[in-house]
Formats: C-alpha cells, sequence, structure tokens
C-alpha cells in the first residue's frame, strides 16, 4: 500500500483534484483528513515529555516513531482497501521532514497556482460573494486608527492574505525545500493549477505515472464532490467544485488587483514565480 499526500496552496485546484482522482478505482482519497494534525500534535507532545522521561533521547525517538508509524498503518488499514491510499490536507506542509522520516517512500502532490490568482480568488470571495460582515482586522492590521492615511490598502490586503496561515505556512514549507535542497523533493509532483486547468487529462495521466497506478479514462463530465465542511473557513473557503471539468486556457488577466500591486507581487515572491512561472515573470517586468 503506497501513501500519497495532496497538499499546496489554497485556492489552487485541490478539491477539484482530489476528487477527480478518487474516480480511480486503485486508490482510495481521504479529502480533508486530520492525519497530519494528529502527527504534528504527537510530535508536540514529545517536546513536553523528553525532559521528564527516564528513557535516552534515541529511545524516545524510536518509541515515537514505532508510535506514529504503527498509528498511521492503522489509520490507512481501516479506510483503505486499494493500492493507493490518498490523503488530503493542507497541514502536510507543516512538517515534511517528520513526514519523510516516518514514511521514507511517501510522495506528494504538491498545487501551485500564480499567488495572483489566488489573491483574486479570494478578494473575489470577499469583496463580491461575501454576506458576512468585512475582515476589516482580518485585512488590515494597523495598531493605530491613523496608520491607513499612508499605506496603501490594496498593498495592505495582499500583505495579510500571504501572512495567514493558509498562505504562509505552505509557501515557507515550498521555499525552505527548495532552498536546502532536501532530498525528499524527488519524491513531489509539483502540479500548478494553471496547467491542470489547461489539459486536465495530461496531468492526471502524469500523476498516475507518479503514483504508479494504471491509466484510467477519468469522466470529466460527472465528478462527484465528496462531503465536505467548508463554514469553519469562511469567508475564504468556498470549496464546491463544479461537477463538469471543461479544459480552458488562463489569461493571466487579474482586473481585482491593480498592476503595480502586481509587479510587487512578482518582486516580492520572485522565488516562487522564477522556479514555477519564469517566463511569465520575465515577460511581467519586462512590460
Amino acid at each position: 500500500m503506497k501513501l500519497v499526500t495532496l497538499c499546496g496552496l489554497p485556492r489552487s485546484g485541490s478539491t477539484l483534484l482530489g476528487n477527480v482522482l478518487g474516480q480511480h478505482p486503485d486508490i482510495t482519497i481521504e479529502m480533508d483528513s486530520c492525519l497530519a494534525d494528529i502527527l504534528t500534535n504527537i510530535s508536540e507532545h514529545s517536546e513536553k515529555v523528553y525532559s521528564e522521561t527516564q528513557h535516552t533521547m534515541k529511545e524516545m525517538k524510536d518509541l515515537y516513531y514505532t508510535f506514529m508509524r504503527s498509528g498511521i498503518v492503522g489509520w490507512i488499514s481501516k479506510l483503505c482497501d486499494t493500492e493507493v491510499y490518498l490523503d488530503k490536507d493542507r497541514s502536510w506542509a507543516v512538517d515534511f521532514d517528520l513526514l519523510f522520516n516516518l514514511v521514507p517512500n511517501t510522495k506528494v502532490i504538491f498545487l501551485v497556482r500564480d499567488l495572483r490568482g489566488i489573491v483574486s480568488s479570494l478578494e473575489k470571495l470577499e469583496t463580491k460573494e461575501r454576506v458576512m460582515s468585512p475582515s476589516t482586522n482580518a485585512l488590515y492590521g494597523f495598531e493605530d486608527r491613523e496608520e491607513y492615511h499612508s499605506a496603501d490598502m490594496m498593498d495592505e490586503r495582499i500583505k495579510r492574505y500571504l501572512q495567514q496561515d493558509m498562505m504562509y505556512t505552505p509557501l515557507f514549507a515550498l521555499k525552505e525545500a527548495l532552498d536546502c535542497e532536501r532530498d525528499y523533493l524527488r519524491n513531489f509532483k509539483f502540479v500548478t493549477y494553471e496547467d491542470f486547468m489547461e489539459n486536465p487529462r495530461k496531468i492526471l495521466e502524469e500523476i498516475y505515472k507518479f503514483v504508479g497506478v494504471k491509466s484510467f479514462d477519468n469522466d470529466l463530465d460527472n465528478i462527484t464532490q465528496d462531503h465536505f465542511h467548508d463554514a469553519s473557513y469562511a469567508p475564504w473557503g468556498n470549496h464546491t467544485i463544479q461537477p463538469k471539468l471543461s479544459p480552458k486556457k488562463e489569461t493571466y488577466k487579474f482586473p481585482l488587483i491593480k498592476r503595480k500591486s502586481q509587479l510587487k507581487m512578482l518582486s516580492d515572491y520572485s522565488w516562487f514565480y522564477q522556479y514555477f512561472y519564469p517566463t511569465i515573470y520575465r515577460e511581467a517586468l519586462r512590460r
């Protein structure tokens, strides 16, 4: 049985991709799983007892690893009777080192998206589809009510979006893995949202090859969404997917973000764009 995790940036198609991959007869998918959180909590618990235990550090490490590995096996065996178990949750990005120390042959499908597209999606949910009160405190972290006079309000909103845990955690984990050239990167399959939207069957074929299952002709006209609970992520957690996936080419036009702010994003996150969107990065800064 193979463990595959599905994670990445928010608003990047992981919910859609997960439900599509769930059509494959050799894949069992757990959507919005809590397994990653459980392992992280156990790891944090070890810090509390190290100073009180009578075991050596090596013994404690072996005990905790054995405990967590047994938990992973038990968890998967209760849910999965197929060749591949796919666990979808962004929390895997909290500690990739721990994941690969526990299960070295784990494979990770990591979704990314042009950050301008993510922010545009969040802006749409916040300004055009919101029913609750404005997220003023979350989007404007001013300590003094006079600070807004000298701030660019759009830049401030973008900065706060990107500092939210939903964005900061996977971006930090991604940069650390790339900069430190972690060995486990060879077990990663990076999928850009734009490529998946433009040519879903090609990306699906690449994923099936990556995880080691046979090719499969997905029914992209009848995608059934697994049960989900996204109200806890309001106002930016709308995870409702369309039942039909029709290929479409991204325009890379983001009318909800002014050009000056887009250029600032490209500059501030140049490492991200140079790695995943080098052509777009060069062309955007040339204009």
